[in-house]
């Protein structure tokens, strides 16, 4: 895996992080209406479980997004949250020699059957580094919505490429 990935994980989750530590917990589990009720803990909660499946599929080589284990600490806990987020990008960026390692990527289509594909590590990290650009696009939305602009730096939930 190159070194750029693994810097550009840690430096979005690191962003985010320090963003969610910044709200008070009021903010940060407020529903917002204009997204069907989420709140911003919610999306977090998101971004750290599929982060929390690709760890743990590694071991077995296989993984699924759609078979997640929801945990509402996350959601409801910036703190915990923050230090999730940190401690879960160590560990899966500590596997860089088994970047190319093949995984089998298992997921659900609308007929709710189960198919898979092979993958590696580094290809569902680099998914999990757009997953969370995603997000935080939709947080930047937020954020400036309730008048926290001041909390984003220029790029936050901007895609690289844009």
């Amino acid at each position: 895996m190159s070194q750029s990935l693994s810097t550009s994980l840690q430096s979005v989750t690191e962003k985010l992080s320090q963003i969610i530590t910044k709200l008070p917990n009021s903010d940060y589990n407020a529903p917002i209406e204009l997204l069907s009720g989420n709140t911003i803990g919610k999306h977090t909660r998101h971004i750290i479980e599929f982060l929390e499946a690709l760890h743990d599929g590694l071991p077995q080589g296989k993984v699924n997004y759609d078979l997640r284990k929801r945990n509402i600490i996350y959601e409801t806990n910036a703190s915990i949250a923050a230090n999730r987020l940190t401690e879960l990008i160590a560990l899966l960026t500590s596997q860089l020699k088994q970047a190319h390692k093949p995984l089998l990527l298992s997921y659900q289509l609308e007929d709710g059957q189960e198919n898979s594909l092979v993958s590696s590590l580094e290809r569902e990290l680099l998914y999990n580094l757009d997953h969370i650009v995603h997000h935080q696009a939709i947080l930047q939305i937020i954020l400036k919505n309730n008048g926290q602009a001041h909390l984003l730096d220029a790029n936050f939930g901007l895609a690289f490429a844009t």
